[in-house]
């Protein structure tokens, strides 16, 4: 497992420019960048899994919670009772950490066979995220 610290970002669709051609937007560039450095950090001398190895992926968004909550409705929240259901959408969140991983982490994200996406609120936002062979 590691961990990227900050909010919990999705993933952009690409743009176009005005002569067609698609390009990622920078944000999303950005936090990709973050989760390959908080990869590397994590692992130094991971060598990516082999082609054709099944994988599970599993990533748990901690989202903050804004300053002007009242303290009742803080506590349910950190309590898992209420949960976040703003954006970013959890395939959105698994899409930009999975393709930030991919050719670093294994060879093709089509290696990903199980996985999933938790949405909760803490006082510290991050994402952690848990990659295993799928056995």
């Amino acid at each position: 497992m590691f961990i990227v610290y900050g909010e919990p970002k999705g993933k952009d669709r690409p743009r176009l420019t005005r002569q067609g051609h698609a390009f990622t937007p920078k944000p999303t560039k950005d936090y990709e960048a973050r989760v390959v450095e908080a990869f590397r950090t994590a692992y130094p001398y991971f060598v990516r899994y082999e082609k054709g190895v099944p994988l599970r992926f599993k990533v748990i968004a901690y989202y903050g919670i804004p300053a002007s909550t009242p303290q009742k409705q803080r506590a349910l929240m950190l309590e898992d009772i209420i949960k976040p259901t703003k954006r970013a959408d959890e395939d959105n969140i698994l899409k930009i950490c999975q393709d930030a991983l991919n050719g670093i982490a294994w060879y093709d994200d089509s290696q990903i066979t199980n996985g999933g996406c938790i949405k909760r609120y803490s006082e510290e936002p991050r994402v952690e995220i848990i990659i295993s062979e799928d056995k």
